[in-house]
């Protein structure tokens, strides 16, 4: 329906032949049957009803659409983010780490936390894809931890409270993709929609001329038979 929408001149051409047609055939068959064009409310409602049924779906799909992409743009930038993070705790932490000597006590143990932060900042970058969009995998954390210090701690908080932002984008994502997935029901209404809604304004429009033929055959046949108009002064 949007699609149709988006070229209305295709539209009004298709409307205006399809007129043309039941003119042409309806109206010559049926010149002067009142019950026939009663009974053809129930067609034309029904046809304009499946096409605005359609408008609907895809009024909804096009607003889904719209999110998506938002929300895929908000999901790359959290991406991204996490990635820079990552990559740039890495290279603090490993220029961080010594070469060569065995340092004792207190910095001994610094410099194991930080070679642990080295490593498992180095074992995120490794399995992160150059870039996301449009598909967004799931990331998870290596299963061996940054250490048990404070400074590993934190730094382990860090990367999953930017995950998480990564991780709530990629499935508000997939919930929006599965409400795109309509029912063969959805299918059928989004191919027959606008052509129902075309024949249906047209032959609404051909039951006005009609009605007006009817009409104006009465006040003819009123006036050859002497009979007044109610509808004159």
């Amino acid at each position: 329906m949007i699609l149709l929408l988006q070229s209305p001149g295709y539209a009004l051409i298709v409307l205006l032949a399809l007129t043309i047609v039941l003119h042409a055939v309806l109206i010559r068959a049926r010149p002067q049957s009142a019950v026939f064009w009663k009974r053809s409310d129930y067609l034309w409602l029904s046809l304009a009803s499946v096409g605005l049924l359609s408008g609907a779906g895809d009024v909804r799909r096009f607003v889904n659409g719209h999110a998506i992409d938002a929300q895929a743009a908000r999901t790359e930038f959290d991406f991204k983010f996490l990635k820079d993070h990552v990559e740039a705790a890495e290279a603090a932490y490993c220029r961080a780490t010594p070469r060569g000597g065995k340092p004792s006590g207190a910095v001994a143990d610094g410099e194991r936390d930080r070679g642990q932060l080295c490593r498992w900042y180095g074992e995120i970058r490794r399995q992160l894809p150059a870039r996301v969009g449009p598909e967004f995998p799931l990331i998870t954390l290596p299963e061996s931890g940054p250490g048990r210090s404070m400074e590993g701690q934190s730094a382990q908080a860090s990367v999953r409270k930017i995950l998480r932002g990564y991780e709530d984008g990629r499935l508000e994502i997939q919930r929006l993709r599965g409400g795109m997935q309509g029912t063969e029901l959805d299918s059928l209404l989004l191919a027959l929609g606008a052509p129902a809604l075309i024949a249906g304004l047209a032959l609404r429009l051909t039951k006005a001329t009609a009605e007006v033929r009817i009409e104006r055959d009465r006040r003819r046949n009123r006036r050859v038979f002497g009979r007044p108009d109610p509808d004159e002064d």
